[in-house]
């Protein structure tokens, strides 16, 4: 084996000394960025599955097929005693009690108008009914009591004695016997009194109710103590009157304020804990209505118990999942990054779209980890993240493309989710169904007829992997309802995001593409208006490119639309091209410029259409073709006319690269044949004598020529598929540019019959 060493010792010197290491080639074809990249994804996937660790992956509703036991000690919120600690609490609030400053503002008040109420009057029967009767004043002397305290010079001493009543009543707070009740009933010695003079918490022996006619009468007596003897029994009839017969009182039991302390006694608890022992029963096996909320309720206690307890005994276990768990993403997104590079290989170099595709992706992911594990809901809803990358990968990329990625992103799916292996099989179906549903979209209600048959096959295989693990009907039913409502509403999701999807991808559905076939689009009512040779050119050009690429399984939509918008840069400078000039060849605008200046009008129009093409917004999908229409052929004429020039007037004679296109070469199936196809259009319309034979031969020696130029090197034809591209452009041109008999006139022209074919 000596010998081999020595070969790969020398060509890795011969790769080093022409600058194309290990190294050197890696970075060429986007390792670096791609590998950062990927490392970034792998971080996020990572992240979302470890976000937690160790989930609690039961649901409410779901079904059990056994009985489910604790694994360890825990302890359980128990609703019934933290509710009865709760309303203990609850009536140890003090009550809440509001002072009536205008009812005793009232009282005071009357007792100040009285003695001018009386007046001069000397006889009880002289007053009006209802102030003898309020007073019971039956007696002159009465009257006179009352009178003398009208007098100026007994005013102020009137008044001191009324607020000396004011302050006695205020001794103690008279309420309503309902109220007093309330009050009472309070599991506590005090009540609070929340505006007055006294405001703040009190003993409830101070509480006096307007029924209790002993301590009321006390109560007023004590009151009236500074009050003048000749009017104290007066005043103190009357009080006994509002208070006793006519229901005043000083102070109301405040409900709203009452509650809110009740409702805040109550907050202040916490949730009491039930201890239980390892080996109860969590959640028992029901048939009828699955895990109930105080099954979860139990459940996520235990779990959390059982976490606790591991750390206790295995200090570094996350660490020590974490690191299995994320061993499996890396093998899983390593394998999905070595089949991007196997079968996918530009979209290493396509930056932008290799980061829309990992969005798209991590998106998906973290709808299914926010339905399934952070808001704890059925499984199958994650069929609306699938269905959603799997329709914007199709339409992005391609089917096949969309199927493998789908599929990795499936089993990510079911590792972040904890779901099992029938689980996943059932949830598979739906990006499966979807991308092969996705071959076209032509219509708007393609998306929601994808939707639609999804949720159907969503719906069946969910039926079928739930019966196979012996689950009851009607809990199937649920969870295939729940399949299908996800895949509906991912279907009228994405069909609402679909401008947005292709914006994102640069793609370019059939719909949008049929709409930019509409003659009325900007860019080919001024193409038809301004350049008529080149707008009937492109149109002729979109006949045959469609017709090639369905000949070879191609999408000869895109090809007919691409060949549509192919040349738009020449409406900068429509004259200078050859299809666009009125009169002979010879009055061409060229003839006036050197073969460089019109060199630079010619390839000016590839530049200038990409300019256009962004300015009306046209999708990224159709700027290929404009960019890589003529890749980098040479400009054959012009370069013939600058060596003839070059040797007439002796200069440097002209290199070939500096004659030849920009490019990029075409990169897809459509792009080649709209080359291929334009190429071959021209050289026959610059043919004198067109025949089938000589239109095949010159067909043939222009795709020989575009094939020994290196021009489909970059694109995905075989040469079977050219043949076939070939075939296709010949029957297309033979068809337009066949041979015409001479029809007779009305002035003696000679008639010449059509020509006689020979039977077969």
């Amino acid at each position: 084996m000596f010998f081999l060493r020595r070969k790969l010792q020398q060509r890795r010197l011969d790769n080093r000394r022409d600058g194309r290491g290990l190294w050197h080639r890696f970075r060429a074809a986007g390792g670096v960025k791609s590998t950062l990249l990927g490392l970034f994804f792998l971080a996020v996937v990572v992240a979302l599955d470890c976000w937690p660790v160790e989930p609690l992956t039961y649901q409410a509703g779901q079904y059990i097929s056994q009985d489910l036991y604790a694994r360890v000690d825990y302890q359980v919120e128990s609703p019934v005693l933290t509710a009865r600690q709760r309303d203990l609490e609850a009536k140890k609030s003090p009550a809440a009690l509001r002072f009536d400053e205008a009812a005793l503002a009232a009282v005071i008040d009357q007792y100040r108008r009285l003695p001018g109420a009386i007046g001069q009057t000397t006889q009880p029967a002289q007053l009006p009914d209802t102030l003898r009767q309020s007073y019971d004043l039956q007696e002159a002397s009465q009257l006179a009591g009352l009178a003398q305290w009208a007098q100026p010079d007994k005013s102020q001493q009137y008044q001191a004695q009324l607020e000396q009543l004011r302050q006695g009543l205020l001794a103690r707070q008279v309420v309503s016997q309902l109220d007093f009740s309330k009050a009472f009933a309070k599991d506590t010695p005090n009540v609070r009194v929340l505006s007055g003079p006294l405001a703040g918490l009190t003993p409830k022996s101070r509480l006096l109710a307007n029924t209790q006619s002993n301590e009321l009468a006390a109560y007023v007596r004590a009151a009236l103590g500074g009050v003048d003897a000749s009017i104290r029994a007066i005043f103190e009839k009357n009080l006994l009157h509002l208070l006793a017969d006519e229901g005043l009182a000083f102070y109301s039991y405040d409900e709203e304020a009452a509650q809110a302390a009740e409702d805040a006694a109550r907050r202040a608890v916490k949730a009491l804990q039930e201890p239980r022992r390892r080996g109860s029963v969590l959640a028992e096996s029901n048939q009828q209505t699955g895990l109930s909320a105080e099954d979860i309720r139990r459940l996520a206690a235990e779990h959390q118990a059982f976490l606790r307890e591991r750390d206790r005994l295995y200090p570094r276990w996350e660490l020590y999942e974490m690191a299995g768990r994320a061993s499996l993403l890396l093998g899983l997104v390593l394998l999905l990054g070595l089949y991007v590079q196997k079968f996918r290989p530009r979209l290493l170099l396509s930056r932008l779209l290799a980061l829309d595709i990992a969005g798209i992706l991590v998106l998906s992911l973290l709808l299914s980890k926010l339905a399934v594990i952070w808001l704890n809901q059925n499984p199958y809803l994650v069929v609306f993240g699938l269905f959603l990358a799997a329709c914007a990968l199709t339409i992005a990329v391609d089917q096949r493309f969309a199927f493998a990625v789908s599929s990795a992103l499936v089993v990510l799916t079911a590792l972040q989710c904890r779901l099992s292996l029938p689980t996943l099989l059932a949830v598979w179906s739906a990006p499966a169904v979807a991308v092969f549903m996705l071959n076209d979209i032509r219509t708007r209600s393609k998306l929601i007829e994808t939707g639609a048959v999804t949720a159907a096959a969503a719906f069946l295989a969910v039926l079928a992997v739930e019966i196979s693990r012996g689950t009851p009907l009607r809990f199937c039913l649920a969870d295939g309802g729940y399949a299908t409502g996800a895949a509906l509403a991912a279907g009228f999701f994405t069909q609402g995001v679909l401008p947005l999807i292709e914006r994102l991808f640069g793609a370019a559905t059939s719909m949008t593409l049929l709409e930019w076939c509409d003659a009325n689009k900007p860019l080919l009512k001024r193409l038809a208006l301004e350049a008529p040779g080149t707008y009937n050119h492109s149109l002729l050009l979109g006949v045959m490119c469609e017709a090639a690429a369905e000949s070879i399984g191609a999408n000869g939509l895109v090809a007919r639309v691409g060949a549509y918008y192919h040349d738009i840069g020449k409406l900068n400078k429509p004259d200078y091209f050859v299809e666009n000039q009125v009169g002979p060849i010879s009055m061409s605008r060229h003839a006036r410029l050197s073969p460089a200046m019109s060199l630079l009008v010619i390839k000016g129009h590839v530049k200038d259409g990409l300019e256009l093409a962004r300015q009306y917004g046209l999708p990224r999908l159709l700027r290929e073709f404009i960019a890589t229409h003529h890749g980098t052929t040479l400009v054959e004429y012009f370069f013939h006319a600058a060596q003839e020039q070059a040797r007439q007037e002796d200069l440097r004679m002209p290199e070939e690269v500096e004659f030849r296109h920009a490019g990029p070469k075409p990169r897809s199936r459509e792009a080649a044949i709209l080359m291929l196809g334009d190429a071959a259009e021209s050289s026959v319309r610059a043919m004198t004598e067109p025949s089938a034979g000589r239109i095949e031969a010159q067909i043939n020696k222009v795709i020989t020529a575009r094939l020994m130029d290196g021009q489909l090197d970059d694109c995905e034809l075989t040469l079977r598929e050219v043949r076939e591209i070939e075939n296709s452009l010949v029957k297309s041109l033979v068809g337009i540019y066949h041979g015409r008999i001479i029809y007779p006139s009305n002035r003696g022209e000679a008639y010449a019959p059509p020509p006689k074919i020979a039977p077969n």
